[in-house]
Parts: structure tokens; C-alpha cells; sequence
């Protein structure tokens, strides 16, 4: 089951994984890519690794042109980030706001995998075949109708 968060505060802030920008700048384009990452970013932005450049890390070639991996789109470098959470232990869970509606299934499905609690703070999310997620330790949802509610609503009372 997915464990959801509408927001920060079940967790301390050292904790969140939250600006993905830097963290994968710093930390994840310097892993070593498997093939299901390399599949990733080919998926959401047509992106595969051609080289690697001693200042800028590894070279990709993408539907405009050739450039470095720092420049992948948040949404893919927050999924990457995910992906490779483990190697940061610091982190419990990771806030996935950033991201948008085109990549948050596989992050969901990444998730529940890896188990790792996710923080959402917006209401754009794809229609998705029925998973369990539970939002804020409290009620347990399957549909995108339902997960928008909560959401909204969270939003409003702040």
C-alpha cells in the first residue's frame, strides 16, 4: 500500500527528500543508471546516455539535442531520486510536489515497491487503475476522485 502525505509535518524536515533539483545534481547523476532508469528517461524525456563529460557528468542526447544529465526534467529527477533513495539514508521520505501528472503513476508504483512514503501537495494526478493509498495515516483511498478531495481540502484548512 502507498503511504501518501498531503503535506510536511509527519516527518522532520531533514528528513524529506524535497528539492529533487539539487539532490539529484549532487547525489543521483553521479549513481551508476540501471537499465530501468535509463528506460525512465528515455519514457518521459526521450533522453538517452551517449558519454560522460569529466566537469558535467554523463552526456545525453535528447529530442533537442545533446547536453548533460543535469538537465533532465524535475519530474524524471524526482523519479530517478526515488530510485535510488537508499543510497540516502538520511531520507524517509521524499516529496514528490514537484513532479508532474505524466510521471506520478511510476512514482506511485515506485513507491509501494521501495515503501517509501510520498508527499503530494498537488491535485494534478492522472486517473489511475485502483491502488490502496493511504493519506496521512488516516483513510485509505483507491481512486483519483477521492485523492483530490483530500487534497483540496487539506489545502483549504491551511
Amino acid at each position: 500500500m502507498l503511504k501518501l502525505y498531503t503535506d510536511r509535518k509527519s516527518f522532520k524536515s531533514n528528513e524529506i527528500l524535497s528539492d529533487n533539483d539539487a539532490v539529484f545534481d549532487v547525489h543521483t547523476s553521479r549513481s551508476q543508471l540501471n537499465e530501468v532508469d535509463k528506460e525512465l528517461m528515455m519514457k518521459y524525456d526521450g533522453a538517452r546516455v551517449i558519454g560522460e563529460n569529466e566537469y558535467f557528468g554523463l552526456t545525453i542526447q535528447t529530442r533537442y539535442g545533446i547536453t548533460h544529465i543535469g538537465n533532465l526534467s524535475t519530474s524524471l529527477k524526482t523519479m530517478l531520486n526515488l530510485r535510488h533513495m537508499k543510497a540516502m539514508p538520511q531520507y524517509m521520505a521524499i516529496d514528490v510536489t514537484s513532479a508532474g501528472g505524466n510521471v506520478l503513476m511510476d512514482i506511485f508504483q515506485s513507491a509501494m515497491e521501495l515503501n517509501v512514503p510520498i508527499i503530494l501537495g498537488h491535485t494534478d494526478i492522472p486517473v489511475f487503475t485502483p491502488i490502496q493509498m493511504q493519506v496521512d495515516n488516516g483513510e485509505v483511498v483507491t481512486d483519483v476522485s477521492r485523492l483530490q478531495e483530500i487534497i483540496w481540502s487539506k489545502g483549504e484548512a491551511q
